[in-house]
């Protein structure tokens, strides 16, 4: 498998993170306060939301890509 297909399998995996919440374990950062570790759970958070939102775009925008595409061979073959 050449590298290239790999990546819009990365887009999915990456896009559903906006569908999953953050959670630490139990033992996370024992020496911070509980506050200190919030506050670093809503920093990865947002984070990886970015992300998560670049790749859901990513996987968008190649599917648009295909279907343009697709439609274009599709019509110049029908004529």
């Amino acid at each position: 498998m050449r590298s290239s297909t790999v990546f819009p399998i990365f887009w999915i995996l990456g896009s559903i993170i906006l569908c999953v919440p953050l959670r630490a374990p139990a033992d996370w950062e024992p020496t911070k306060t509980a506050e200190e570790r919030a506050e670093l759970i809503a920093h990865m958070r947002q984070t990886e939301k970015k992300w998560a939102k670049r790749c859901l775009i990513a996987f968008v925008s190649l599917i648009v890509f295909i279907l343009i595409i697709a439609v274009a061979v599709w019509s110049a073959t029908r004529f």
